[in-house]
């Protein structure tokens, strides 16, 4: 137990007195919210087992849970975060509108406004499907 940790429970235990105390981290309390959440009939809310993925400005952690418990030597950090996707989407809209290299407030807004993850990949790609074909009959028709 490193000298934190000590200090922590010192504190805890006698300066406010607490008969018990149980600290955890934070993908394990994330993991366990996630679960609280499902449907009791679910049979994955008995499970102990998951991925829980933090994304951040600079970088992504993806955290394995095993039995309830993070299995930090599986821990990875890749570092691709809410940062580089601005990043590109200013290099995207400058190349393909106008020049927003030095707008890096402005183009984060829009990308917080406008983008979205979606829950159910496959309904995401049928919607993404839906939209391309009309887009693409949209163009035709104009050039007809």
């Amino acid at each position: 137990m490193d000298e934190l940790q000590k200090a922590t429970l010192q504190v805890v235990f006698e300066h406010f007195r607490f008969n018990g105390f149980y600290s955890s981290s934070a993908p394990s309390w994330t993991f366990a919210k996630h679960l609280s959440t499902l449907d009791p009939t679910d049979i994955n809310r008995h499970t102990r087992t998951g991925l829980v993925i933090e994304s951040g400005f600079s970088f992504t952690h993806i955290i394995p849970i095993v039995d309830g418990s993070v299995v930090l030597d599986a821990v990875r950090r890749v570092n691709v975060g809410g940062k580089l996707l601005t990043n590109l989407l200013k290099e995207t809209l400058s190349f393909r509108q106008m020049n927003v290299q030095d707008c890096f407030y402005l183009v984060n807004k829009i990308k917080e406004a406008y983008s979205y993850l979606s829950l159910d990949v496959l309904r995401g790609r049928a919607l993404l499907s839906v939209r391309s074909r009309s887009r693409k009959l949209q163009a035709a028709s104009r050039t007809l």
